[in-house]
């Protein structure tokens, strides 16, 4: 595996993606090791290496484009919301 060093990553874009990572539950290296793969297309072999991880519903649908990953991260969101009369 090669180590790799990003510079030039503003405030906004480290709180995004600390806070995204830490709701993932994956470290900040996992996670953005996952956006290259997907931004580069390379999703597929990057899960054989090891270097990505699959989990939720990315097991059975890969990488979304950004429109697509919105809308079903904003579904999927609304879903998850517990309905405190359901449970009373």
């Amino acid at each position: 595996m090669r180590a790799y060093t990003l510079r030039g990553i503003d405030d906004k874009l480290y709180r995004v993606v600390r806070e995204r990572s830490r709701s993932a539950g994956k470290s900040m290296n996992r996670f953005m090791l996952e956006i290259i793969a997907c931004g580069a297309g390379v999703i597929a072999e990057a899960r054989q290496s090891g270097a990505v991880k699959r989990e939720g519903a990315d097991k059975l649908f890969g990488c979304l484009s950004g429109a697509d990953r919105e809308y079903y991260r904003k579904t999927l969101a609304d879903q998850r919301k517990i309905d405190p009369e359901m449970w009373s």
